[in-house]
């Protein structure tokens, strides 16, 4: 191409052109070091291969640099289902939903539209010559409206298609007897009961009107002071480790061994004791003032000091557990049933005959899931927080539209220059500069600008009093989808399109019809945009190139043998929050440019591609879950494509309202479809909503008969396909009529369980339905008394975990501590010396990351096995 034809090329194509190169070799180069860093971290790449339980563990990790990817096409769903939830497995279905429906849009709107947008226009400049504002003749315009129907058609089938697959398999993994068998299942939360009714006498008596009544009841306490007497242990636990690990590495350093010095190491080398100029000391600031305060406050013995806090720590904590009946109660409660059918029905009838009282009630909530800190909201207190917290959301969204308009406005920097003329000079700029700052910058500072705002949003939901984490994810989700739609999707149309327009300021009557010819033209920044998203993006997921840098830093950084495995004995987690939206945000604008500007399509399927092999790599390899709801943000995720779908529609009315010369039969066609979308929806909600959350009767009553395939989509004909497990039989159990008979079950241990599984399958539905017989209270450890209290009520110290040395001082602390009661050990950690036979880098067994008892030794228990027991305190539960 010779220098004029460049110097003349249009922005939009300079800009196109740039953002496609550079995103293209950017991304191939990240992939590239990908393959290469794989093989070297597997702590990065692979942690899901041995740190997390076998059952969930993914197979070893393919060889060479692009073998995971076939090893990822040969990934069963069930197998997706088992090792990632059914969070994260509907997740991809929504990627794999975007996959095939972009695959169809692009095959059949590029190859129609964009001759027909081309040939015979307006001759606008560069790919703006593809979109519809180049149409001259509105009879062209019948073939975008039918493919607009055709797409909202599809798209609806699509909606529907996925939901009931998504019911389908809610329900398989409600009635799944691993949930079934977990207190989660059976257990609500009640909140904002009235005085007369706080208390287990009035709540039994309430509820044990319900399918097998009443198991157990926890009341809430407002435990003041507990949490923060239980956190400043740890922390002295933790201050002991590295005060310890401090003084053991300086004595063993002054009695280095050598071959030619003889042996001084081992216990016989010394007493075990360490020297008084090694044990490190520091100044105890006044008050506990969280602030570095040098110089200030009394030096004492770090290691007495530890110990001595903890000792003090450890005899008021037990004080306070012994006691839990002198903190007040909080309006809240956890009820479970003996019954998962009960826990359901208690969850959605009128529980009180006043309003705002005994509600709202949460169903499946798991002990960890629960937000401690929001036990205790009045209702009508929480109505309030919550319009505070939409008030602020509103305000946020809003006000951040000024940085999100002027960043999209860059995009098109010679009209910009236009209406502000400072910016004049960027015109003598060559063309391929233009590109690359059009094509790039805004993007990138879109990227950064659309991921500073989560933090905020989980702020206002907690503010909000919502009491379990993940429905705090499920407000982010809400709050952040409406925060990328309104400034990515609409605030940077309109601004693309108004700054593309200086008309308008010469002649503010024609902005209808000018926004309707330049409105298709704010494409060009939504190309780029998702390029990069698709590009760029999904391979730096791939890379992991911050955990990797900090992994190395804090390889340095950490010490003790608590620090060390907290670094490398867990998987880093994702949040859905935040991940659903910034893909659906990209699906609503595939779906409203699919007719306007149809060369945005390829690049939205390409996204969906990436990431469904991203993401799928990442959950099966990388990310662990901290909980589950069983899927329960697939059905907001769906009410994000149904406004991009009525956007889609409201923008082709708009174009054809004012399209010139008249395109009034497609325009009326238009609105019929927006009727008819709007129909479809509320059948939608009607037919569907109610089964997204709740367990219906009839799947938990064995006297009705059911169709097997409507609660496993892989049964056909009486056999499973694909599934590791089936139902389990629990027909041998005797439904209690009461609490004390529940506590006097027979206990099923796993070999009875997989027994029951083989011998039983979806075809006897009388089996299935049974697994909503009562559950004893024996036949899951977790089902304990402690279940669903405070953590602080019933928290033991954490085991004071130090490395063994080879000169006994390791041990002889040890006999210290446990000359005082302080639980500790030194089992699974060592300090080797080096080839200079100085102390080296503390090293922890392997056992310690994937062994059945991995982790810190003996955290959860109450004592070790070679220390005198100590009473538990007693469980404040009925």
């Amino acid at each position: 191409m010779s220098s004029d034809a460049v110097s003349s090329a249009d922005p939009s194509t300079s800009t196109f052109v740039s953002s496609l190169v550079f995103n293209s070799v950017i991304s191939l180069v990240i992939v590239a070091g990908f393959g290469f860093a794989r093989s070297v971290s597997k702590r990065i790449y692979a942690p899901r291969t041995y740190l997390v339980p076998e059952s969930k563990r993914s197979p070893p990790f393919p060889k060479g640099p692009f073998g995971w990817v076939p090893a990822l096409l040969r990934t069963k769903d069930e197998d997706m289902k088992i090792r990632i939830g059914l969070d994260r497995y509907m997740f991809l279905r929504l990627l794999r939903m975007g996959i095939v429906l972009f695959a169809i849009f692009t095959f059949f709107c590029i190859p129609i539209l964009i001759p027909l947008n081309y040939i015979d226009g307006y001759g606008n400049a560069g790919i703006n010559v593809l979109t519809i504002g180049n149409v001259r003749y509105s009879g062209r315009t019948w073939a975008h409206m039918w493919l607009a129907v055709c797409v909202s058609a599809l798209t609806v089938y699509a909606i529907f298609r996925e939901t009931r697959r998504y019911i389908q398999l809610r329900h398989e993994y409600l009635l799944d007897p691993e949930h079934v068998n977990s207190p989660a299942a059976r257990t609500i939360l009640v909140s904002g009961i009235p005085p007369d009714y706080n208390n287990v006498e009035a709540l039994r008596s309430l509820f044990d009107k319900y399918p097998g009544g009443v198991r157990q009841i926890w009341l809430n306490r407002k435990v003041n002071g507990l949490p923060g007497q239980v956190d400043k242990r740890f922390k002295m636990v933790k201050g002991l480790e590295a005060a310890q690990l401090n003084a053991a590495r300086k004595t063993m350093k002054q009695h280095q061994a050598s071959p030619n010095r003889g042996s001084q190491v081992g216990p016989e080398g010394g007493n075990g004791t360490i020297p008084e100029q090694f044990r490190p000391t520091h100044r105890v600031k006044p008050l506990d003032i969280p602030i570095p305060m040098p110089c200030i406050g009394q030096k004492v013995d770090s290691i007495t000091y530890y110990e001595d806090q903890i000792m003090l720590l450890n005899k008021s904590i037990e004080k306070s557990q012994t006691e839990v009946d002198t903190y007040r109660q909080v309006n809240s409660a956890f009820i479970e049933f003996n019954q998962q059918i009960a826990a359901h029905m208690a969850s959605q009838t009128i529980a009180h005959h006043k309003i705002m009282k005994m509600t709202p009630r949460y169903i499946e909530i798991a002990p960890e899931d629960i937000e401690w800190a929001n036990m205790n909201i009045n209702p009508w207190v929480r109505i309030g927080r919550q319009l505070i917290s939409y008030c602020a959301s509103g305000a946020i969204i809003v006000f951040w539209a000024i940085p999100v308009a002027f960043v999209s406005s860059i995009s098109s920097l010679s009209s910009l220059a236009t209406v502000l003329p400072f910016l004049s000079g960027v015109n003598n700029l060559p063309p391929v500069a233009v590109g690359v700052i059009q094509g790039i910058l805004p993007a990138v500072a879109l990227s950064i600008l659309m991921s500073l705002l989560p933090v905020v949003f989980v702020m206002l939901a907690r503010f909000e009093g919502i009491p379990r984490r993940t429905s705090i994810e499920m407000s982010l989700l809400q709050k952040y989808f409406v925060f990328q739609f309104f400034n990515v999707v609409l605030v940077t149309t309109i601004a693309n399109a108004i700054f593309q327009a200086s008309e308008i300021i010469q002649n503010p009557t024609s902005i209808v019809s000018t926004l309707a010819q330049k409105l298709p033209q704010a494409a060009t920044f939504f190309i780029t945009y998702i390029m990069l998203q698709a590009t760029i993006s999904a391979a730096l997921e791939l890379l992991q190139i911050v955990p990797l840098i900090l992994s190395w830093v804090f390889s340095f950084l950490a010490s003790t043998p608590r620090s060390i495995w907290a670094q490398k004995g867990g998987c880093s987690t994702t949040n859905l929050g935040t991940l659903i939206p910034s893909h659906t945000v990209v699906f609503v604008l595939g779906l409203l440019y699919s007719t306007i500007a149809p060369l945005v399509l390829p690049f939205v399927l390409l996204f969906f591609l990436t990431h469904y092999f991203v993401y799928l790599h990442q959950f099966l390899y990388v990310y662990d879950r901290d909980f589950e709801s069983g899927g329960q943000y697939f059905p907001r995720s769906m009410r994000h494509i149904w406004t991009g779908l009525f956007l889609l529609q409201l923008t082709m009315i708009g174009i054809l309202a004012i399209q010139p010369g008249g395109a009034v039969p497609q325009f009326i066609i238009m609105i019929v479809c927006l009727v008819i979308t709007a129909f479809a929806m509320i059948i939608y909600d009607r037919t569907y909503k109610p089964m997204f959350k709740y367990l219906p009767v009839s799947l938990a009553n064995p006297d009705v008969p059911v169709d097997p395939a409507d609660i496993n989509p892989n049964y056909v004909s009486g056999q499973q396909i694909g599934s590791k497990q089936a139902p389990v039989n629990m027909s041998h159990q005797t439904p209690a009529a009461s609490t004390d008979q529940a506590r006097n079950y027979p206990t099923v241990n796993s070999n009875d369980l997989e027994k029951a599984a083989r011998d039983t399958n979806l075809g006897d539905t009388a089996a299935f339905q049974n697994r909503q017989a009562d559950i004893p209270a024996d036949q899951n450890p977790q089902n304990e008394a402690t279940t669903y209290l405070h953590p602080a009520l019933y928290s033991q110290q954490p085991t004071v975990w130090l490395a063994e040395d080879d000169m006994g001082i390791t041990q002889r602390q040890l006999q210290d501590l446990h000359s005082r009661n302080i639980k500790a050990t030194s089992v699974g950690a060592r300090i080797p010396r080096n080839i200079k036979y100085k102390p080296g880098k503390v090293v922890l067994d392997e056992d310690r990351y994937s062994g059945a008892d991995n982790g810190v030794p003996y955290d959860t228990d109450a004592f070790l096995p070679d220390q005198k027991a100590q009473p538990a305190p007693q469980a404040q539960a009925v």
